[in-house]
């Protein structure tokens, strides 16, 4: 294959895309028309979508053949105050330049919203986007396909993409450095094709997987935890959105089993209204306290003696799952680590620019001073900022003595419980069941 032959396998897809894109280009010149669109960027190409049709988790249904003017907007999404005024300060920047606007990258864990503030982002931008799951490209020949389709100011939204692998790696750096990618021909010779700017919009729930070449090029937004007030707003919309009304106290019954994620919720009010636990489309406190107990739920724990038990009886990656999610509820943004080669690093939170690294302890002995120094030696290595260790247990004398000049903090098991307390989590299930409901946390991470 010579340039003259690459260059007349790309242009018949541009021309597809061209064709497409005719079919909204009279809604978006209706848009104008009206001045609801000021200082819009330049006109786009409608790309082809990958996934044929998406459902939301935080309160929107999006289909990608959905004219944009029905897409969701970052204002008129629950939550996430902060990332909403921090992302609509960078557009308005990118609008009234009439650049793209700079690639970006969200992390957080699975089911926060990650798609939908992507979605979003892109329908500020009087953009269309483009979504892909990293896991499906396979070959640099997937990621040139999708580059060539992209027009100026488009967004490709890459889920999950940590997991991409190096091989289509080695093709999206130019196009997102340099807007260009390199097509191969007969060794040694290769072809390159200039592509239009365009906004990379990467998803992860592990960020420090995220291949450092490509994330040194994105802006990184950690999704904060979603509040009670937002998840009972959340659960309003999706019950109204799904057929059902909520009496107040059902709502807030059903946040605490939400587990501050929109998808949990989402797949919670789904499963109520399959089974028909709400009559005529009502769910009370009662009917919705007999609905989670039949859907397998179980009730919290109550006291600081059960909470101890249940704790105690997790095994340890049950435990590093909770301490994570504990910590996600006091407003980190945290990651398991992989279960091999951490290095006793079991956690990595982030806050306000400043990583913290988490050793767990599930353990029956009190933690001694040799544990907390090869776990200081590991947080060195890290380049943390500070380390949390937290165990079932208590620390010896030696070990809190070991730590008062460095910055580590101590959770013995009194005060973690007293931390699950503040922040309202509790493990589901009796000691004997040893897990806590039906949590969607990734414990495998």
């Amino acid at each position: 294959m010579n340039r003259q032959d690459a260059l007349r396998w790309l242009c018949p897809q541009r021309k597809e895309f061209n064709r497409e894109g005719a079919k909204v280009a009279k809604l978006r010149e209706a848009e104008r028309s009206q001045g609801t669109k000021a200082g819009g960027m330049l006109p786009f190409i409608r790309p082809d979508v990958l996934i044929l049709k998406r459902e939301i988790s935080s309160g929107h249904l999006y289909s990608p053949g959905d004219p944009v003017n029905e897409q969701p907007r970052l204002n008129s999404l629950v939550g996430q105050d902060s990332l909403k005024k921090a992302l609509l300060s960078q557009i308005a920047e990118a609008r009234t330049r009439l650049v793209p606007l700079p690639h970006i990258l969200l992390c957080g864990p699975p089911g926060r919203g990650k798609a939908t503030i992507a979605q979003a982002v892109a329908r500020e931008m009087n953009a269309l986007c483009q979504f892909v799951a990293a896991n499906s490209l396979r070959r640099g020949a997937d990621i040139c396909g999708i580059l060539a389709k992209l027009g100026r100011g488009h967004v490709l939204a890459v889920l999950d993409i940590d997991t991409i692998q190096e091989v289509v790696l080695e093709f999206l750096l130019p196009a997102v450095q340099d807007f260009k990618f390199v097509v191969p021909l007969m060794h040694p010779r290769s072809v390159t094709i200039p592509i239009p700017p365009f906004t990379l919009i990467g998803t992860t729930s592990k960020r420090s997987r995220v291949n450092e070449r490509l994330a040194q090029w994105m802006t990184s937004y950690d999704l904060a935890p979603y509040t009670d007030d937002d998840m009972q707003k959340l659960l309003s919309h999706l019950a109204t959105r799904e057929g059902l009304t909520l009496a107040p106290d059902a709502s807030e019954l059903l946040v605490q089993y939400s587990e501050s994620s929109p998808q949990t919720a989402f797949a919670l009010l789904k499963r109520l209204k399959t089974y028909e636990y709400g009559k005529g489309g009502y769910l009370s406190c009662d009917s919705a306290s007999a609905a989670l107990c039949g859907l397998g739920y179980r009730r919290n724990a109550t006291n600081s003696r059960d909470l101890m038990k249940t704790l105690r009886a997790m095994s340890g990656t049950e435990f590093e799952s909770f301490v994570a999610d504990v910590f996600q509820r006091s407003g980190y943004a945290s990651e398991l680590t992989p279960s091999t080669g951490d290095h006793g690093i079991d956690i990595i939170l982030r806050k306000l620019g400043r990583v913290i690294v988490v050793q767990c302890k599930r353990w029956d002995g009190a933690v001694g001073e040799p544990v907390l120094r090869d776990f200081y030696g590991a947080m060195v290595a890290a380049r943390a900022d500070s380390g949390f260790v937290v165990t079932t247990n208590t620390f010896t004398v030696q070990a809190v003595d070991f730590v008062k000049d460095k910055p580590i903090e101590l959770y013995d098991i009194d005060a973690l419980v007293g931390l699950c307390l503040d922040i309202g989590k509790v493990p589901r299930g009796s000691p004997e069941d040893g897990l806590f409901g039906e949590e969607t946390g990734d414990a495998s991470h």
